[in-house]
């Protein structure tokens, strides 16, 4: 009822809780970015200097894959996995996975009823 009787001032709203302030969470979202950030690029490396290697069951796809295609099989499976390596293997950094880092369930709250 104090905003119909006055304009609200500054002293008529509480004090936010320090860690909600945008002081605090744009220093957790800065740290939370450059996580993701250093992930991504650290993966991407793996996969061009090879030391990592696809999942068991990705392998299993591509040798069935490579089977049906009815070309050289070897051939095939090859470049199967070098288009992983180049392309589709690759993970890009994530601007909504370092808000939920930052935010957590406070960001998907907001966007689901936004």
């Amino acid at each position: 009822t104090l905003g119909y009787q006055r304009t609200l001032q500054a002293t008529d709203l509480w004090k936010l809780d320090e860690a909600r302030t945008a002081a605090v969470l744009a220093k957790k979202f800065e740290c939370s970015w450059a996580d993701r950030v250093e992930r991504a690029e650290t993966w991407n490396r793996g996969l061009l200097d090879g030391t990592l290697n696809p999942s068991l069951f990705r392998r299993t796809a591509w040798f069935f894959r490579s089977l049906s295609s009815g070309t050289n099989f070897s051939n095939t499976l090859k470049q199967l996995e070098e288009n992983w390596r180049k392309k589709d293997g690759r993970k890009s950094h994530s601007i909504a996975l370092a808000l939920n880092d930052s935010l957590g369930r406070f960001f998907w709250i907001g966007g689901a009823f936004k």
